[in-house]
């Protein structure tokens, strides 16, 4: 069963991603009427354009919030031991790119329960990925 405080972070997160992308619909309807030169267009372009600027901010915050709480117990996954995983890897041929999709598997330190986060990563040529992995669950779970 899912906790609580759990299932709020994921709410507000779907909630905020929900508004911010409403907001950037309202930008673009802004465009569109300046485009046809209707004055309400300045107003739905800076009411817009904030919407999506303060509810972009806020799901990322609760995104975070989301993705360092243990799904079963609601505790921060602080100090957890975890372990990832590659699942796809791309190569863009005309700069060099490479992008990946990491699997990362956590241990709760409080009930145990294991919590998987995917997350994607892109790197240049002769970069570590496995550092730029490390440092993001090092950030993400405090060690």
């Amino acid at each position: 069963m899912k906790n609580k405080k759990y299932k709020k972070y994921k709410k507000k997160y779907k909630l905020f991603t929900f508004l911010a992308i409403l907001g950037a619909l309202t930008f673009i309807a802004g465009l569109l009427c300046l485009f046809i030169e209707i004055e309400l267009g300045i107003l739905l372009i800076v009411v817009g354009l904030s919407v999506t600027v303060l509810f972009g901010l806020l799901s990322g915050t609760f995104e975070t919030k989301f993705k360092k709480t243990c799904s079963e117990c609601g505790e921060e996954l602080q100090g957890c031991e975890y372990g990832y995983q590659e699942i796809k890897r791309n190569v863009n041929i005309k700069n060099g790119s490479l992008s990946f999709k990491i699997e990362i598997n956590a241990t709760c330190p409080h009930c145990g329960a294991n919590k998987r986060i995917v997350q994607n990563f892109g790197a240049k040529p002769g970069e570590n990925i496995e550092y730029k992995v490390d440092k993001y669950c090092k950030k993400l779970f405090g060690h």
